[in-house]
């Protein structure tokens, strides 16, 4: 069962205020209506990989989260073995861990987008004095985006 908080499938239930209101463009439609399509420039080889050894060190906690992430819908337990078992790690910030998916074998398969990040004179350009500015963190920010369903199988673990 689905917790009430999960943020599975909130963008897709919204698709009309995203399509009519928001007026997002067709890529941005897309992935809300059919998931994330992971840009693969060739395809990955099939393999299985052993988690690192900070997540056996933290078994417990990882066996804890992935509780938690069933539970919200998050991911899913299949019959079937995917394409790709990649590696879990466990990352510990400042004594607060963190599980995280190693994708270091699907990642050389993966279109590269060149872009440029502002540096903070052009930021300085678009504000002035008395203007507002705000941050949100988005809580389980991920989460919120679905994988289009053919490319689950490079994402197991």
């Amino acid at each position: 069962m689905v917790s009430c908080n999960s943020p599975v499938g909130k963008l897709r239930s919204s698709i009309d205020y995203w399509r009519n209101i928001i007026c997002a463009n067709e890529t941005v439609i897309d992935i809300i209506e059919h998931g994330y399509k992971i840009p693969f420039h060739t395809e990955p080889s099939e393999v299985f990989l052993n988690n690192n050894k900070s997540s056996l060190e933290n078994s417990d906690f990882v066996d804890n989260e992935i509780l938690k992430l069933i539970e919200l819908g998050c991911i899913k337990e299949f019959s079937c073995k995917p394409k790709v078992v990649n590696p879990l790690t466990v990352a510990n910030n400042k004594n607060k861990l963190r599980l995280v998916l190693d994708c270091r074998h699907i990642n050389p398969h993966l279109h590269k987008f060149r872009f440029k990040y502002e540096d903070a004179s052009v930021a300085s350009q678009m504000f002035k004095k008395g203007d507002y500015c705000f941050t949100y963190d988005l809580r389980s920010a991920y989460h919120h985006v679905e994988i289009f369903e053919s490319h689950k199988t490079y994402l197991g673990f």
